[in-house]
């Protein structure tokens, strides 16, 4: 067999017998032999890293400024000197976010820091760069992303958290009390300044300078879209007002032809569980393992 050289593309596809669900191209990074028995280890990336033989490369560290330029335009720029297409939500194509300086950052770090200002994901997948809401359920060509029910059976293994929500400042950016404190960086002077959100006490630093007043109402915006996404969730589950809770769910159990299609931002509804784990939940991350003694498992990572 002849091993992939290094920037080599390959497309994967998994599945059972016939039935193949196609999971993108990637990018070889490294290959290896080992033995006995002969074993062939290959890494493949979304996108090449630095140790690729691509000419394109999302990990070199850049330092430029942008300018009057809409959250698309950034976006469509990137890919471009990326080798990718684009896919950006309509409501963030237009977004002005002001004056922006990517600094010794490499172009996947300042996506993904862009995207958490406006509640966001930034992902290089099946050579799109991604660029879209949290949450909005659709694939990188705009299509729905499939709705999955997942129940247990006798090899699953789960694990389900409710913990208290840490981040006191998304409370605030609500108007739960207290003052959100948002320092900037003002681009006509280039003076520090703080924009203020909320009233009274206890007053919140957000923990990090924004690199202009347009990010830092970005900032607010995404936290209080945070906080209404916990409220909303909170609405369905419970009858009283209770505090803002963090949820999360794992499971890992033998891997079936529905949910071959799984891919973050898809819609998962547990069922037979737990009552407190029973609900409609979004993949944070999916896993498939084939392994030789258990077959084709598939391990699954939700939030809400």
């Amino acid at each position: 067999m002849m091993l992939p050289s290094k920037g080599a593309k390959l497309k994967l596809a998994i599945g059972f017998d016939e039935f193949l669900v196609e999971k993108g191209t990637f990018v070889v990074d490294s290959v290896s032999l080992q033995g006995p028995p002969r074993a062939i280890t290959i890494s493949a990336l979304a996108v090449p890293s630095s140790n690729t033989l691509h000419p394109y490369n999302m990990q070199s560290q850049k330092t430029r400024s942008w300018e009057n330029v809409s959250i698309g335009e950034i976006v469509r720029t990137i890919a471009a000197e990326n080798g990718l297409l684009s896919s950006i939500s309509p409501e963030l194509n237009n977004q002005m976010p002001g004056h922006l300086d990517q600094l010794y950052e490499n172009d996947a770090e300042f996506l993904a820091k862009l995207a958490r200002q406006y509640n966001a994901i930034s992902k290089a997948t099946g050579g799109y760069q991604v660029f879209m809401v949290q949450g909005t359920g659709k694939s990188a060509s705009g299509n729905p992303l499939p709705e999955v029910t997942v129940t247990p059976s006798g090899r699953t293994y789960w694990q389900f958290a409710n913990r208290s929500k840490a981040s006191t400042p998304s409370k605030t950016a609500a108007g739960n009390g207290g003052t959100l404190l948002v320092p900037y960086i003002d681009a006509q002077t280039g003076e520090h300044k703080v924009l203020r959100h909320g009233s009274g006490m206890p007053e919140i630093p957000s923990g990090f300078t924004q690199p202009s007043r347009q990010a830092a109402e970005a900032f607010i915006r995404s936290r209080q879209q945070d906080a209404e996404r916990v409220a909303a969730n909170t609405s369905q589950t419970k009858s009283k007002p209770e505090p803002d809770y963090l949820m999360s769910m794992s499971i890992t159990q033998p891997a079936t032809p529905e949910l071959l299609a799984l891919t973050p931002e898809c819609t998962v509804t547990t069922e037979g569980f737990d009552p407190q784990a029973d609900c409609r939940w979004v993949v944070d991350n999916v896993a498939f393992i084939l392994s030789p003694y258990e077959g084709m498992l598939v391990s699954i990572e939700l939030k809400k």
